[in-house]
């Protein structure tokens, strides 16, 4: 081509991975209506409320691009390199609607090369561009529920999961669910809004 050698080298390698996540929620138990939960003060009676399963998927796709173009003395290249990923973790100390957290992450290199190569001399001249961006935002970010993480303390009601405000409050400490519900997961979590 033109007196010259054209080369080019590209090259993708995409992988996807999916994650089950359990969410496990117990409450304290006050059968005898004292105010205590039972078992106080040593080992507490608590009972446990649905679990519940849900599947996401995570994403990493890791790119590059090269190509180039050599005559006589001069040699010039350009490098594109970078990835594109996407990866959901979970808050154990949450609401149902704020445990999830999607994180996105995109990283692109940019380099492009000049070489003269004569007898005597060498001579190099190369120009690099980097981007990188991350952004983390709610996994159920179209829920309409109010997200609120929380340190065993719940209020009395939950627009996005009523069944677990009512049977978490037993009127002990108004307007917290804290006496009864505790919430954890295992892995993962969470129920559609």
């Amino acid at each position: 081509m033109a007196g010259g050698t054209a080369w080019y080298a590209a090259g993708i390698a995409p992988e996807v991975t999916s994650i089950d996540a359990t969410w496990r929620t117990t409450r304290l138990v006050d059968a005898d209506g004292d105010g205590l939960p039972d078992g106080f003060p040593g080992a507490l009676s608590t009972q446990g409320l649905p679990n519940v399963e849900q599947r996401t998927y995570d994403w990493f796709a890791p790119g590059m691009l090269r190509a180039g173009f050599d005559r006589g003395a001069h040699q010039i290249d350009f490098t594109l390199i970078g990835h594109a990923s996407h990866a959901t973790r979970y808050l154990a100390n949450a609401t149902l609607s704020a445990a999830g957290i999607d994180r996105d992450d995109y990283v692109v290199d940019g380099i492009a090369t000049w070489r003269g190569k004569w007898t005597n001399t060498r001579a190099k001249l190369q120009l690099a561009w980097h981007r990188s961006d991350r952004g983390s935002v709610r996994a159920r970010r179209r829920c309409r529920a109010p997200a609120a993480v929380t340190l065993g303390v719940r209020p009395t009601t939950l627009a996005e999961d009523p069944q677990l405000a009512e049977l978490c409050n037993d009127g002990t400490f108004p307007g917290s669910t804290s006496a009864r519900c505790r919430s954890g997961t295992s892995r993962a979590a969470g129920r559609a809004c």
